[in-house]
């Protein structure tokens, strides 16, 4: 099975920031604009299966790509009860004991809606079912970012809070693919590209204790032409520290990349060297898939696909640890 997750448009309580959990908000104007962008980069896709959560956001959403998905509720948004409505502040004022609990890593049915424990326990069975149903074809879901942050932390084995991975934009594409052994791994995550460059999220965003932001840039070393494209890429996203690993070996970093197995690379060596600038590596698709899997501490093997040549995972790292942003994100 080859799974597409599509988040949703914005929402006008997404312009707003505002926590929505159920409540059923329609598209914002820029959500509609967004829905006809993302709708135009998978036009010409088939799909044995088209799935979409019942909530307009992205019933509307899917309605953009294509008429006729099923509408299944077990893609709802996680409910968030009595927060619905608040924005983060207010959610914090008004329900601190909830807020404390959530950030200590406890199940908390947050604001007497649903816990992140039943969240992730009902898209686990959607996985399952489709992976049953779908051996081999392409499946597309539109949904929301919960659903989307439960599945890929279920992959890469971390659950509730303590996944390393940041939020999806919206109408951005997550891909996760059938390996041979039945387990799926992570293609793509978090890839807005289709959107207008003033509308897409571009880089890292800022968050309390990130020192530097890295790019990993994926090089077929026999096609070396198509660092051309990564370097236009890494233009845009303000990055102008490269050292290339497998087409230039350069200083003592590099000779860990290369290292085989990669066992003595660590978070604190590429601080150490950097600093708190940002920064990019070049490398082989499967060195890409395999320091992402060690910069975020995930154990499973194969939980993420080599990436496809001329692309870019973009990473934060931060004091204590590293945080996924987006991966395997590349022009069309």
């Amino acid at each position: 099975m080859r799974l597409t997750l599509v988040r949703h448009a914005e929402s006008t309580w997404n312009a707003t920031g505002q926590w929505q959990g159920q409540s059923d908000v329609p598209l914002s104007p820029r959500g509609h604009l967004q829905a006809r962008a993302v709708a135009a980069r998978l036009f010409d896709r088939a799909w044995a299966r088209r799935l979409c959560s019942d909530l307009s956001r992205a019933a509307t959403t899917s309605d953009a790509i294509g008429e006729g998905a099923e509408r299944d509720r077990r893609l709802r948004e996680i409910d968030v009860g009595a927060w619905a409505g608040l924005t983060r502040r207010e959610a914090a004022e008004r329900f601190p004991d909830e807020v404390r609990g959530l950030m200590a890593g406890e199940s908390v049915r947050i604001g007497g809606g649903e816990s992140i424990e039943e969240l992730e326990a009902r898209v686990d069975g959607v996985l399952e079912e489709l992976r049953e149903r779908h051996p081999g074809e392409a499946v597309l879901a539109v949904t929301h970012g919960g659903v989307i942050r439960a599945a890929v932390g279920g992959v890469i084995g971390f659950r509730g809070r303590t996944s390393p991975l940041v939020g999806v934009g919206n109408t951005a594409l997550t891909v996760l693919v059938e390996r041979g052994d039945g387990e799926l791994a992570i293609e793509a995550y978090n890839d807005g590209l289709h959107l207008d460059p003033a509308d897409r999220d571009t880089g890292v965003p800022a968050s309390r204790g990130v020192v530097s932001r890295l790019a990993l840039v994926a090089i077929d070393p026999a096609a070396p032409s198509e660092r051309r494209t990564a370097d236009a890429i890494l233009a845009h996203l303000g990055i102008a520290q490269i050292y290339s690993v497998g087409l230039a070996r350069v200083g003592e970093l590099a000779q860990q990349l290369l290292a085989d197995p990669l066992d003595t690379l660590v978070l604190e060596d590429l601080r150490a060297e950097h600093g708190e600038a940002d920064f990019a590596l070049v490398l082989t698709p499967e060195r890409v898939a395999e320091l992402t899997a060690r910069l975020l501490g995930v154990e499973r093997a194969g939980a993420f696909a080599p990436p496809p040549p001329a692309s870019v995972a973009q990473l934060r790292l931060g004091e204590e640890r590293a945080e996924l942003f987006s991966y395997g994100v590349r022009p069309a």
